[in-house]
Formats: structure tokens, sequence, C-alpha cells
């Protein structure tokens, strides 16, 4: 098998020869109009986890609230204006290029969808042939398991009670406290420490 390894314009001109007469339902022809030439992931703040670099790809998974940046160059010639149409009929304008030639555009996982960039060079619409995909998970909230002492333990006021617990997240866990409420309502929070340091669970 010969494998090559063709710069952006070269496949964008390869797709116009073995695909010349391709379009979509609307009538927009299918071209390789817009290529990603980088891609980054920052988590929403509170995660306070770092930025992810992605490269050049059109496969993002993010959690929602997380802000995806894309750079994004056009390959079709003479084209005035891009934008990003979404699965669901939303479409987020692409700002003009930088004197490089790349355009920048922000927006907000919001959940999982799929989107194509759509170049217009006067009367006509490209549709770009790559589908860009976008995984958004939830952020779930943590639990938190008491296993010790039993449920409905009964203790003598002078009594040392041992608690254990196993605290889990789907990212990270800053801290871990107990909760006391003593019959008469009086309320006092408790630092638990953990016995292993791990950023996804503690216990």
């Amino acid at each position: 098998a010969l494998a090559l390894a063709l710069s952006p314009p070269l496949r964008a001109g390869l797709f116009a020869l073995t695909h010349p007469a391709l379009s979509t339902e609307s009538g927009h022809r299918v071209a390789a109009a817009v290529h990603v030439e980088a891609a980054r992931v920052t988590p929403p703040a509170y995660l306070g986890e770092p930025t992810r670099e992605l490269g050049a790809t059109t496969q993002i998974a993010a959690v929602r609230g997380a802000v995806i940046e894309l750079e994004v160059r056009a390959l079709a010639r003479g084209v005035t204006s891009l934008e990003l149409r979404f699965a669901d009929g939303r479409t987020l304008p692409v700002p003009p290029p930088s004197p490089e030639g790349r355009s920048a555009l922000r927006f907000l996982a919001s959940g999982s969808t799929t989107a194509r960039f759509v170049a217009h060079r006067g009367e006509e619409t490209l549709e770009d042939a790559a589908t860009l995909v976008l995984d958004v998970t939830e952020d779930r909230a943590p639990t938190v398991r008491l296993t010790e002492p039993e449920t409905d333990a009964e203790v003598d006021v002078t009594d040392l009670v041992v608690i254990v617990a196993d605290a889990e997240d789907d990212h990270r866990l800053d801290r871990l406290e107990i909760v006391v409420t003593t019959m008469d309502g009086l309320e006092t929070r408790h630092p638990f420490e953990p016995t292993e340091a791990l950023p996804r669970a503690a216990n």
C-alpha cells in the first residue's frame, strides 16, 4: 500500500477531481472547502483543568460548558464568508481571516452534535465535505458513601467514633467534609483527610 501525505490545498484539489458533481439535498455543492488547522478545549474554570491542544482534528470531546476554539483556513478560492452550521440548524459566523489566512472562532460545548463548515463565494454555497463531531459529556456530581459506622449505630456519649467514607468524582475532588448535626440542631463541619490523594477520587 502506498500512502501519500498531501497538504490541505492538494487534498481539496483531489477531492474536487474525484467528486466533481457531489451536492447536498439543499443543492449546495460539497467540496473540501475548509481545513481545521488547530483545535483546543478549555474546561470550565471550576474544574481547574488545563486547556487541551488537539491539533488538526474534526473529532472533539469535551465536558458541557467547556470552551471550544478552532483555527480554520478556507481552501476554496474566492470565499467571501464562512459559517459553522450545526445539525440542529444553528449557525455560527466565522470571523474574517487574519493576514495569515486563518480564522479563529470560539463556542461553548452545550451538547453532543455534528456540524459542517459552509463557505460562500458570490451566489455559490459550498458545504465542506468533512463533518465536525462534538462528543459532549455531562459533569456528574460527586458521590459519597459512608462505610463506617453502620446506619443507626448506637454509641455512648464518651465513645470515640471512627468515620470512614468513600468519595468519587469523574474529574477531581478539592476537599471532603463531614457535616455533623446534633439533636439540638447545632451543625458543625469537619474536614476529611483522604487516605489516597487522587485527582478523581478520595476516601
